[in-house]
């Protein structure tokens, strides 16, 4: 970091408090990485479809029920992954840090 943003994250810190300041970072860069991989996958699907809707690949009548074949599984993938994920950060123990 440069003098200016030094001077900037300092000041902000001394006026907010460390924690509050590392929060609201730590939410942008989450906010961040779901953003992303929510544009990754809509490109993923796109070039999916692309692939599954080419002629010379599959038929017309065989394509579009492939590719909504997939949707519906990596829908029920979604909704799995979820529910397997609830129940284990629901039973995770905070650790208070001890500085």
């Amino acid at each position: 970091m440069d003098g200016l943003e030094v001077t900037i994250v300092g000041g902000l810190t001394d006026r907010f408090g460390r924690k509050k300041l590392f929060i609201i970072t730590l939410i942008l860069y989450v906010d961040r990485v779901i953003i992303g991989s929510f544009w990754l996958g809509t490109m993923f699907g796109a070039a999916l479809s692309l692939v599954l809707l080419d002629k010379d690949l599959f038929s017309a009548s065989l394509g579009w029920r492939l590719a909504f074949g997939l949707g519906a599984v990596l829908g029920l993938g979604i909704l799995l992954v979820r529910r397997v994920a609830r129940p284990l950060s629901a039973h995770n123990e905070k650790v208070e840090s001890r500085a």
